[in-house]
């Protein structure tokens, strides 16, 4: 089990960071707690390593601790998602 900072807002990025870890071969379970930003995962480091894990992440338009989403992927999030300016309307 590890645990990971992720920057988010709402509802829908927990859903759009939880998302790639659905049925993911080696993963038990995946969620993304909007009030203290911690992703807890627990999974088979046999199968999936934490890299690739910060990978899909980021890959969603959500930046990790160690890793910053891309901005044309940050940018095409949800206006409530802008978890960068501030701007959430939820």
């Amino acid at each position: 089990t590890d645990t990971l900072n992720v920057s988010g807002n709402c509802g829908t990025c927990k859903k759009k960071i939880e998302s790639p870890f659905k049925d993911r071969a080696g993963v038990q379970s995946a969620s993304w707690d909007k009030k203290s930003k911690k992703f807890v995962i627990t999974y088979d480091a046999s199968v999936i390593k934490r890299e690739q894990i910060e990978d899909a992440i980021v890959a969603q338009g959500y930046d990790t601790e160690a890793k910053k989403a891309n901005d044309e992927v940050y940018n095409a999030l949800p206006k409530c998602c802008k978890y960068r300016t501030g701007t959430c309307e939820h």
